[in-house]
């Protein structure tokens, strides 16, 4: 209730200059909101006179800039307010710490794969490496960048790096070991990079897990999985695995096993394979030559013949596609020939006991 009452009582003996100065304040604030994207670009067209307005936009400090420009705006307002002198060094130390964390979101927009910067150091050193490795060095420069930053805001908030180094104590060992575990994530990703046994868009299998990679940090790699869930992996862990990349394939191989009845004869069996295999030829994606259809194998059953064949068709997906099609082609020619699958049974004797 007191506090009410001492803003009830500031309310009471506010002067007229004082509310003039909140107007102000207030409309300083306002008009750096709304022009702060156009005092942003405006800067940046100094230095980048040459450049199209769309890339000023996607430039890496064109987003900072306007975020400073409101914060700017909030900083100028609070100054023509003129609060107390306890309030006004809290405003100063956060709009300082402000312009660490912008300046340092800028410089790490500038080794951004895809930032123009980054682009034009890629083709002076004729670096041509593949994406992954491009995203690996931009994630560990930016880190380190952000790591600067913090360090200066712990400085820029009054604490001793060095006695906070110190007064760690045995809490240093704990950061030591957990060291040991990034380093190794680290190595392994550094492994990745080096060996590059899969890229970002890969679908590869562990023995764990199967699905496509979505991301590789110094850390972990990001996998989506079958059912479309995002696992993450430490490259620690990864890098020790066998790894299956079938993004890799060049062909896949179709292999399909059918059981005809015992009773089609051998001059049937013959022209039913021969019919196959000619219809299949006719198939898109399917690799020439590389139809076979054998009989593999005569049980109680019936009749064992399988076919393989090789298509060039990789990604999973299309391959099933590609997969019924062959199927449903093979029917066709079954119901031609008036040929039906067999299927695995028991044929069941009654005796008959004689009554005298």
């Amino acid at each position: 209730m007191e506090q009410i009452k001492e803003l009830i009582a500031w309310f009471e003996n506010i002067s007229i200059e004082t509310i003039i100065d909140i107007g102000i304040g207030i409309g300083i604030i306002i008009l750096f909101k709304i022009f702060s994207s156009t005092l942003a670009y405006i800067i940046l067209k100094m230095f980048k006179w040459k450049e199209s307005k769309k890339k000023i936009k996607e430039s890496a400090f064109y987003k900072p800039l306007k975020i400073f420009f409101v914060i700017l705006g909030v900083y100028l307002g609070i100054h023509i307010i003129k609060p107390a002198a306890e309030v006004m060094a809290f405003v100063d130390k956060v709009f300082r710490i402000c312009i660490i964390i912008l300046s340092a979101n800028g410089i790490a927009n500038l080794v951004n794969p895809k930032s123009s910067w980054f682009m034009k150091i890629k083709e002076k050193a004729n670096f041509n490496k593949d994406e992954s490795v491009l995203n690996f060095i931009s994630k560990i420069i930016k880190t380190i960048i952000y790591i600067i930053a913090g360090f200066i805001v712990i400085i820029e908030l009054g604490y001793d790096l060095n006695g906070l180094i110190a007064g760690l104590g045995l809490g240093g060992v704990v950061v030591a070991l957990a060291a040991q575990d990034i380093a190794k994530n680290l190595f392994g990703g550094f492994a990745i990079i080096v060996d590059k046994p899969f890229n970002v868009g890969d679908w590869i299998s562990t023995k764990d897990l199967e699905g496509a990679v979505e991301d590789i940090t110094f850390r972990s790699t990001k996998i989506r999985t079958v059912d479309d869930s995002v696992v993450t992996i430490p490259n620690s862990t990864i890098s020790n695995d066998a790894i299956t990349n079938w993004s890799r394939m060049n062909k896949r191989r179709l292999k399909i096993v059918f059981l005809l009845p015992l009773e089609v004869s051998e001059k049937t069996l013959e022209r039913l394979t021969n019919k196959i295999a000619f219809v299949l030829k006719s198939v898109d994606h399917v690799i020439e030559n590389t139809i076979n259809i054998k009989v593999d194998n005569i049980s109680e059953k019936g009749i064992e013949v399988l076919l393989f064949l090789y298509t060039d068709i990789v990604p999973y997906g299309d391959f099933i596609t590609f997969k019924d099609t062959i199927n449903k082609e093979i029917i066709k020619v079954l119901e031609s020939e008036e040929i039906k699958l067999a299927y695995p049974g028991k044929s069941l004797y009654i005796k008959e006991n004689q009554i005298n």
